[in-house]
This record gives structure tokens, sequence and C-alpha cells, in this order.
């Protein structure tokens, strides 16, 4: 499940927090720890209603196409999600908050929280104080070759033929060049996994950036590699591609196994 909240543009689903305002840190390590703090008990709250509702029958609509799914309860996360952020933060129309939540301000992300409140496992990390899970400290795996790297990919919302076919041809890639190839539904998820060692290499194209910002951070904490599949440079967040490896060596031999493809800027 993927909710999120962009309190600075209307009430549209997002996870990127980036302030404008230069006045907003003033006392920034205050205001870091009062982000996380009201972040993480936000994370906590949505975690016992997506379990409450876990076992019960779901009213599933569909977003953008019939693979996007929503359901009443992404519905009445994200509200509640959005009135509690008003509340705490009234002058502040910055903060977006879900299962997933990342904070960047002037585009550097300082916090990163991802809560699967099914598996009861809480990923949190603050910029330069490393990636946690359940409050336990992760590192990557240093996994260096691509011959014995097990790699997440997903295929995504998109239905367009030419795109599935570029899609499919990098994980043909991927599954003749690597060990395994997996794909659990969410990005966010993925770049946990690439954090606790669990798999060893990440990479999409047409993500959008409220579905990787917090997971970039806590990859990064961890001691994982970020990086832009098409130019092996820095990430863009809003350039819908993302590569995340737990070595430079594995990154690059897994970025000349994927075919680059446009997607529009978020």
């Amino acid at each position: 499940m993927s909710v999120a909240v962009d309190c600075s543009s209307e009430e549209t689903a997002d996870i990127l927090v980036e302030s404008q305002n230069s006045s907003l840190l003033e006392n920034e390590t205050e205001d870091i720890e009062e982000f996380f703090n009201v972040a993480m008990e936000l994370a906590k709250n949505a975690g016992k209603v997506v379990r409450s509702a876990f076992s019960e029958k779901k009213n599933i609509n569909t977003k953008l196409t019939g693979q996007d799914l929503v359901t009443e309860t992404d519905q009445a996360v994200e509200k509640m999600l959005i009135s509690s952020l008003k509340e705490r933060f009234p002058t502040h129309s910055n903060p977006c908050i879900a299962i997933s939540i990342g904070l960047a301000v002037k585009k550097e992300l300082l916090i990163g929280i991802v809560y699967n409140p099914i598996q009861e496992r809480l990923y949190s990390a603050k910029k330069g104080q490393g990636a946690y899970c359940n409050n336990e400290e992760v590192t990557v795996s240093g996994q260096t070759e691509l011959e014995n790297a097990l790699i997440y990919s997903e295929f995504g919302a998109h239905r367009d033929p030419e795109k599935l076919e570029i899609k499919f041809g990098n994980m043909y890639n991927i599954i003749m060049n690597g060990h395994g190839i997996r794909a659990q539904g969410s990005a966010a998820l993925d770049m946990c996994g690439i954090a606790c060692g669990e798999a060893d290499a990440y990479v999409e194209y047409g993500i959008h950036v409220w579905d990787i910002a917090a997971g970039i951070l806590i990859a990064c904490e961890a001691g994982g590699i970020i990086m832009d599949p098409d130019t092996g440079g820095k990430v863009d967040l809003m350039s819908r591609r993302i590569l995340c490896a737990s070595s430079r060596s594995l990154a690059n031999q897994l970025k000349n196994q994927v075919t680059p493809q446009s997607f529009p800027s978020d």
C-alpha cells in the first residue's frame, strides 16, 4: 500500500517534503527532531489503521490504470495524515506523510521513515546518523558482483507496449546476468531491503519521487550507492529513475544491463 500527502499543492498524494522557505530551519536541530518525532508518531498511527483493516473485506478502486489500485483504507489513512499534519504544523505546508515518509530541505534529504505495519518492520534514518530497522542499525550486503546479486525491480503501473518491451528486456538481462530478480510491489520496501542486506540492488524507470524519497536516505545511511541509471551520476529526485546498490562496482555492472527509458519529470 502506498499512501502519501503533499500539503504544499492541494491535497494530492506525495512523499517528498521540500521547503522553499529559508526560515523553515532557523533552529535546524530542534526543527528536524520535531519533524522526525511527529513523522514517527503518524507512521505508527497509520500502521494501526492498515493492520486493523488487513484481514477485512476491501472495497478496491483504481487510479490512473487498472493496475494502480486504491482501497478505502488508503483513503482513510491519507485523510488522517493530512488532518494531523495541518493540526500539528498549521503554518508549515511542507511535510508530506505516508506509510513512507521523507523530509528534504532545499532538495537535501534529511529524514526517511518507511513502516510495514503488517510485518511490524519500521525503517528509519536521519542524515548522517545511520539507518535502522526496529531500532537496530542495518547495513547493506556489500555485494560487488552482479552474478551473485539478488536484484529488485518493479513492473509499475504503465501499460504502454513500447515501454513494457524495454522493461521486459531489462529484466531479461538481469535474470541472465544476475543471481536472481524479485518484485515486491513497493519501491520503498525494495530500497529498505537493500539497506538491510536482504537483496543487493534495485533499479526502476517510471518511478515517482514520492515512491523513493524516504528509501533513498535509508539506503544511503546503510552504506548503499544511489545513482542515475542513465548517467551513473547523482540522482535527480524528479527524474523518475533510480538505481540503488550495495556497492559502486555492482551499481556500475547493473547500469550496463539496462536500457534507458524516458518519462515526464515529476
